[in-house]
């Protein structure tokens, strides 16, 4: 889905115009950037779509490895024309990303990383037992056959937060036995090639980096532990990019488009020298 910027908007953009890209979360849709996308449309054109597999995207029968779905990528941007862009990932889409931006990044002006899937985390490197992945790539279509993951995906995702409609597409997409399918062929390379990621690191260039990392406290010790070590993660892989910066999502966890859209808000006017009049 593809949005002009509205003359009428109070942001007034670069000279060049910039197209804003968002890639979404493993298993998820266009859906999930209802609080964000419409915010930056007033000075870029603005791009969500669908991975393979998911929304009204055609399946793919190719391996969904971080390369293949980069290729995507590279040929959605292809497909909008010549132009600079900047791409704003979520979660897994981030390594999405920067394996696009390390070998083809003559078209970019930045990258928004809104707390990624990151190679520097621990656990996310580590191998999980094989039965304990296996049981979640079985157990997972059948919630979505019978309809459990729809009943409870729908109506416990921040995402019903969003606006009407795009809320609606959200629950009636996104929970479904196709996008668990998908879900799942994008999972199953997921270990092996962060491995890959954390043995050699993409290398960005000079433009901005912006990794946006959910800081809100959490009364469950194990997961704020695990959530410290993304953090550091974090500013870890936001220190090893030229012009990389750390920003702290104070309100949010993961779902930073859902409970703190602004901080991405800001931070891709920022990269686009909007400013309000």
């Amino acid at each position: 889905m593809l949005r002009t910027p509205d003359p009428q908007s109070a942001h007034r953009g670069p000279a060049n115009p910039v197209t804003v890209v968002f890639e979404s979360g493993m298993g998820f849709s266009r859906n999930t950037w209802g609080l964000v996308s419409p915010a930056v449309r007033g000075c870029a054109r603005t791009v969500v779509y669908d991975r393979a597999g998911l929304g009204h995207s055609q399946d793919s029968s190719r391996r969904r490895t971080l390369g293949q779905l980069a290729d995507d990528l590279s040929d959605v941007l292809t497909a909008l024309g010549p132009g600079q862009y900047l791409l704003v990932g979520h979660s897994w889409g981030g390594p999405i990303l920067r394996t696009l931006a390390a070998r083809d990044d003559h078209r970019l002006v930045g990258l928004v990383l809104v707390d990624q899937s990151d190679e520097h985390w621990a656990t996310d490197i580590r191998p999980d037992p094989v039965w304990q992945r296996t049981l979640m790539h079985w157990i997972l279509p059948v919630l979505a056959a019978t309809g459990v993951y729809r009943a409870f995906g729908s109506r416990l995702s921040p995402g019903r937060h969003q606006p009407p409609a795009v809320a609606k597409d959200h629950a009636r997409e996104d929970f479904t036995l196709r996008a668990a399918r998908a879900l799942v062929l994008e999972d199953r390379p997921y270990t092996q090639q962060m491995q890959l990621l954390h043995g050699r690191s993409p290398q960005l260039g000079d433009y901005p980096v912006v990794v946006i990392s959910g800081t809100r406290t959490t009364r469950i010790p194990v997961l704020g532990r695990l959530r410290k070590k993304l953090n550091q993660a974090h500013q870890r892989t936001a220190a090893s990019a030229p012009n990389g910066t750390y920003v702290e999502a104070p309100a949010s966890l993961h779902h930073v488009m859902f409970t703190g859209p602004q901080v991405i808000i800001d931070q891709i006017h920022q990269i686009l020298g909007v400013h309000q009049s």
